[in-house]
């Protein structure tokens, strides 16, 4: 439903969406604030037994891995981060944001203390909870403090070489963390080229550890944005996205680069580059991926322009660049998958 809103910007398809998603906030407020997985064919969270934990990939799935003999938690309550980021970016609604910060506070309140240290709970079955760790549980925390940009929910994610760039602690990331990305390439190749596996005996998720491309810090980067990683999620939230307006395609021009460095709730900060020495270039920069933000004025070096749009056009002259503060109000409008070139605003 969400692709079929991006394409077709029809109303039945938000309801679709919204919908399933409110249907979920109720059967978690059922169930103590956490989303259950496993629900009866006739609408009862857990069914008649109350196994809300139930379900293959769900907070109880803990098989036996053939290959290795032992037992493995394979929880995929993750993936439920998909719905919540569709359902904020079609309605810009927090309380999506707020059920699932919910959730991560209801899975900690049930920590224990073993020999005087603290232990918290990934797994729930038949006995209760399980598959203690020291850390608190922080499945989507990051998210939830990107989508809301509160500091009461920064705590939550802990150490990130991201984040921590974005509050100005860590201005070596960006050179960091591309480096190992590029370093990483011939190292994946090779193992790829060293697979002993066949066609026959290769299991489709065997190949994945070999995958040179690995988009995550450009997408964090140059967009301010969560990766969609490969889950299905989509672009829910991202701050800026680029268009190259001469040959009508999405991404930036040939020789610009991007580096959003700031970000707060209300405003982001990016630098923008025409490496090219001798040829000027064209950048369209648009306020999310889908045109969900709005922008309300630019700063660049002390002068401040009203845009009032969510997307605008720079020109850059040969070898020059600019740090932009950006004003913007978030989740403002209705996402679209159209370019900006394609749409009447």
């Amino acid at each position: 439903p969400l692709n079929a809103y991006l394409l077709a910007n029809e109303p039945k398809y938000k309801r679709w969406l919204v919908d399933y998603m409110d249907a979920w906030l109720e059967r978690m407020k059922q169930n103590g604030g956490i989303i259950p997985s496993y629900v009866a064919l006739d609408g009862k969270v857990g069914g008649p037994e109350n196994r809300w934990w139930g379900n293959a990939y769900g907070w109880g799935f803990s098989p036996i891995n053939p290959v290795t003999g032992r037992r493995e938690d394979r929880t995929r309550i993750p993936r439920a981060l998909v719905g919540f980021a569709n359902a904020l970016l079609v309605t810009g609604d927090q309380r999506y944001v707020d059920a699932w910060r919910a959730m991560i506070d209801a899975v900690n309140s049930h920590a224990r203390t073993v020999g005087g240290r603290k232990e918290y709970p990934t797994m729930h079955g038949a006995d209760g909870w399980y598959g203690w760790q020291q850390k608190p549980w922080d499945i989507g925390a990051l998210e939830v403090w990107y989508w809301s940009m509160r500091d009461s929910d920064r705590p939550r994610v802990g150490r990130n070489g991201w984040v921590e760039f974005l509050e100005g602690k860590n201005p070596g990331y960006p050179e960091t963390v591309l480096k190992k990305d590029l370093e990483s390439i011939p190292r994946k190749l090779e193992k790829m080229r060293l697979d002993p596996l066949t066609p026959e005996t290769r299991l489709a998720d065997n190949a994945m550890e070999f995958n040179p491309g690995d988009m995550t810090a450009l997408v964090q980067l140059m967009w301010g944005a969560l990766p969609p990683g490969r889950e299905g999620s989509v672009l829910s939230g991202a701050r800026l996205r680029y268009f190259d307006p001469v040959r009508r395609r999405a991404g930036v021009p040939a020789d610009v680069g991007a580096l959003v460095s700031e970000l707060t709730a209300d405003s982001t900060v990016v630098t923008l580059v025409n490496l090219n020495p001798t040829v000027p270039r064209s950048v369209v920069v648009q306020a999310g991926g889908y045109g969900e933000h709005q922008f309300l004025m630019a700063e660049v070096g002390g002068r401040t322009t009203p845009l009032n749009a969510r997307a605008f056009t720079v020109q850059l002259a040969p070898g020059a660049g600019a740090k932009m503060s950006l004003t913007m109000k978030r989740y403002a409008n209705q996402p679209t998958a159209q370019f900006p070139w394609d749409r009447k605003d």
